[in-house]
């Protein structure tokens, strides 16, 4: 491109940046007559009341630089794919999101009537023509679309409204999110639909100078709402509708650390409803009932700065907008790194973010598994897990036949292939009797036979392909069924120790972040089998000697097991180490766990525990007659315990010269 033709990018980005900056001090002042401040509670960072209509002078300065770009391009004779028709129908919503958000800012609207008031602007944005249209070259339904293009656009929103909880930290997202999607663009040769991220970058940085730590302005619901429709409404009018996954890859790992913020507020919002509706937390229970959980919270209670804070997240979205353009370079592969990058990435997330929502779901499992369902519901389970997997891993498995020279046709696939790798694999393991065992108590030998059965199923549905279809090459079919192995027999595996492990993480959640001044702090001595015994009773639901306690880890006398992890706990050293650990991890209690220990090994430890003040108990386990103890009709028929033996496992005091 000339320089005549670059003018009015620059420009774009220069008016932007300008008006905003200037209009930023008169939006101050209008917001101190108007009493548009945002004054400090207990959800709220900030000490001093601050105004909060800062997204007028982005909005404002958005569509100066919007304005000065066609003004210049027309006096230029350029034409551009983002033309005047784009802009005015943009204005025209992008207006309504703004007075939407100015008007809860300054009433306060309820959370469902602002959320109606959105889903008529996104339908307002699909109708003018803000829409998806395809994906994977195939062309949406309407319907489809819509629902597609509206959940785009609400989320996106909703996304920057919650993360606006911190200095600087919505505009900086944005401000990252409008410059790596315009590197995407530049990476495809696309500068002609850069006008609106240049415009955004602008406006945010200037914005940036008044809103970052300590801020003299916020946003507002109406900065925050207007940020996330303009980034998911320019991520839809850039994207190249053959390829809607590769052009709206960029803009998803652009906005990823919003994104994630919002799906752990409505995981961690639905698990609130059920385990604290009949508690102190009812008042709270709802989705849209907010909470000072988001992620810039829980990082700030680490001890982080806000200013240490805000970096730390602009720099971990940084580095997810760098994952989607190196993906760009790949372009064949794309697809597929994105996948790969995506799952990742939330992997690395939920290990070091999402331990409350962690703790929480377990929780809830726990919970429902004290309730005893009705007869035939958990024999349906099993079925309906097991064909989402073979549909899935089917789909899976047939994108990774196309990638290679060995591709199927969509028809063939769906009216030859699929019902043959469905149904086949299934009737087998129906046949089997294979629903008949109970999961959660199975050993190894039920998982081996499970798997043959799998692969006996596939490879039959192989066999059939193959008598009953000329369409296809024996090497199709047979890589075919090598991808299904490898995807199904995992699926359908997870689909059975998928509660036990959500249990056993929420007995390892650390549970410092959960309570960090009630938390009682537990050192284990001896990494055994009988820890492993005392680490799954304090996990059970219905032990609450247990509830609010942390294991810090164990000590064991085995330096073979030093410095490495035991039913997923660090063991940090021997009894030698104990006083050290006692000072550095602040135990309360020490557990001693082996059925035996010698009479000096207990003195040694009933001394450390009044040196270094905290208690020291023994597991006790064991074999013991159970006493029946007789009691009235009518007080069996009230619940009485008629077991002897509740007290068979606990942890007894133990004395200076007891073992």
């Amino acid at each position: 491109m000339t320089a005549a033709q670059i003018l009015p990018y620059a420009s774009a980005a220069v008016v932007g940046f300008v008006a905003t900056y200037l209009l930023t001090p008169a939006c101050q002042k209008l917001a101190f007559a108007l009493n548009i401040v945002d004054m400090p509670d207990e959800r709220r960072i900030h000490q001093t009341p601050t105004p909060r209509n800062g997204g007028l002078a982005i909005f404002l300065g958005f569509h100066a630089a919007c304005a000065s770009f066609f003004l210049l391009s027309a006096g230029l004779g350029q034409q551009t794919n983002l033309n005047y028709d784009w802009w005015i129908c943009l204005s025209i919503a992008s207006t309504a999101v703004f007075i939407l958000g100015l008007a809860d800012d300054i009433k306060g609207f309820s959370p469902l009537l602002k959320l109606g008031g959105q889903l008529l602007i996104a339908s307002l944005a699909f109708f003018i023509g803000f829409k998806m249209n395809s994906i994977l070259s195939y062309q949406l339904p309407m319907p489809l679309d819509f629902i597609l293009t509206l959940g785009w656009i609400m989320i996106i929103m909703n996304a920057f409204n919650l993360i606006d909880g911190m200095d600087g930290l919505a505009t900086g997202l944005a401000l990252i999110a409008a410059v790596g999607i315009f590197c995407g663009l530049l990476l495809r040769a696309n500068l002609a639909d850069a006008v609106g991220m240049l415009a955004l970058a602008g406006a945010c940085l200037a914005f940036l100078r008044f809103n970052f730590h300590p801020a003299r302005i916020f946003l507002g619901d109406s900065g925050s709402l207007f940020l996330g429709f303009i980034v998911a409404t320019l991520a839809l009018s850039t994207s190249s509708k053959t390829t809607a996954i590769l052009a709206l890859g960029v803009p998803f790992f652009a906005v990823g650390i919003p994104l994630f913020d919002t799906m752990l507020a409505i995981w961690r919002r639905s698990l609130r409803r059920v385990l604290y509706k009949d508690q102190e937390f009812s008042g709270l229970s709802g989705i849209m009932k907010a909470d000072a959980l988001h992620i810039h919270h829980r990082l700030l209670r680490t001890g982080l700065s806000q200013h240490q804070v805000a970096i730390a997240l602009y720099a971990l979205n940084i580095a997810l907008v760098l994952l989607a353009l190196i993906a760009l370079l790949y372009h064949a592969s794309a697809t597929g790194f994105f996948i790969l990058s995506f799952v990742a990435g939330v992997y690395v997330i939920i290990r070091h973010l999402a331990r409350l929502e962690l703790w929480q779901t377990g929780r809830v499992i726990a919970e429902g598994l004290k309730r005893p369902p009705r007869r035939g519901i958990p024999s349906l389970l099993y079925p309906i897990l097991d064909i989402a997997a073979l549909g899935a891993g089917f789909v899976c498995a047939l994108l990774l036949l196309n990638t290679t020279e060995y591709a199927v046709s969509a028809s063939t696939a769906t009216k030859v292939l699929f019902p043959i790798w469905l149904s086949i694999p299934f009737l087998l393991l129906v046949i089997s009797g294979i629903y008949k065992r109970i999961w959660s108590r199975a050993r190894l030998n039920d998982f081996f036979k499970l798997g043959c059965i799998l692969v006996a199923g596939l490879l039959l549905a192989c066999g059939v392909t193959l008598l009953s279809t000329d369409a296809l090459e024996s090497k199709n079919v047979f890589l075919l069924t090598i991808f299904e192995i490898l995807l199904i027999i995992p699926a359908v595996f997870f689909n059975r120790v998928s509660m036990r492990l959500v249990l056993e993480l929420t007995a390892m959640c650390d549970r410092r972040h959960l309570w960090p001044s009630e938390c009682t702090r537990i050192l284990i001595y001896g990494a055994g089998t009988r820890a492993m015994s005392l680490l799954k009773e304090m996990s059970h639901p219905d032990h609450s000697s247990f509830e609010g306690t942390h294991v810090v880890g164990f000590i064991d006398d085995d330096q073979n097991l030093w410095d490495r992890f035991v039913y997923g706990y660090k063991v940090h050293g021997g009894i030698d180490h104990l006083g050290k650990v006692a000072e550095k991890e602040q135990i309360d209690k020490l557990i001693v766990t082996p059925s035996f220990i010698p009479e000096e090994t207990a003195n040694e430890l009933v001394r450390n525990g009044e040196k270094y003040d905290f208690s020291v108990t023994k597991w006790v386990t064991g074999e013991q007659p159970l006493n029946i103890q007789h009691q009235p009709a009518a007080a069996k028929s009230e619940g009485g315990d008629i077991s002897g033996n509740a007290e068979q496992r606990k942890a007894q005091p133990m004395s200076r010269t007891s073992a």
